[in-house]
């Protein structure tokens, strides 16, 4: 019952100004809350000839290589503007060492790297994208990457649901997650992994 009340309180502002009593009853009484059959009706869907049943939304690879492209210049944006965020004073380096760019058939890319240790090299492909543990041959301008991915990324659509992705990451299992919510989750990873306090020791000592 407990519970009940709470989902109505939840729903209370949500209900139009026509499910309520009359305004000449007093405020009490229009505060009253429903009867526990009544809510339960209020979030039972009626099944009825009319009602059209939920389908399951049907999910396959992205083929758009420039909707591909867009989700990752986005995924870069957001990770160059968390990092330029972690500058402990004006003037001072950010948290990571930073490189973007394209390789190989204009791909976009990008490279971040803590001081003094492997980076992560994000790598756009046709469908989506691979992380790779890295690090950068500045003499000869080039990554010297693991021989194994850290992370295969596949960027999926769907017809009912347009304009809307899912992704699917080694990383994360066989689920498919929201791009909002891949993004959200890497960057908490990343901070994660790189606290700002432990490489601000890390150039103390060095």
């Amino acid at each position: 019952m407990r519970k009940t009340r709470e989902i109505f309180n939840n729903l209370w502002p949500l209900l139009p100004w026509r499910a309520l009593k009359s305004r000449k009853k007093s405020l009490d009484e229009t505060r009253k809350p429903l009867p526990t059959k009544d809510l339960e009706a209020l979030l039972t869907p009626v099944k009825g000839a009319d009602s059209v049943e939920h389908k399951r939304v049907e999910w396959n690879p992205v083929e758009d290589t420039q909707r591909v492209r867009n989700a990752f210049i986005h995924l870069r944006d957001l990770f160059y503007h968390w990092n330029q965020k972690s500058k402990t004073a004006p003037g001072q380096p950010p948290r990571l060492m930073w490189e973007s760019g394209n390789v190989t058939g204009h791909r976009p890319y990008f490279f971040i790297q803590p001081w003094n240790e492997m980076g992560y090299l994000f790598e756009m492909t046709q469908r989506g994208w691979v992380i790779s543990r890295a690090e950068k041959i500045i003499n000869l301008d080039r990554f010297m990457r693991q021989l194994t991915a850290w992370d295969h990324v596949v960027l999926y659509e769907s017809n009912e649901l347009d304009g809307t992705l899912r992704v699917k990451a080694d990383q994360w299992g066989e689920d498919l997650v929201s791009m909002p919510l891949y993004e959200d989750a890497m960057i908490r990873l990343f901070r994660e992994l790189f606290p700002l306090e432990s490489l601000a020791k890390r150039r103390i000592d060095t």
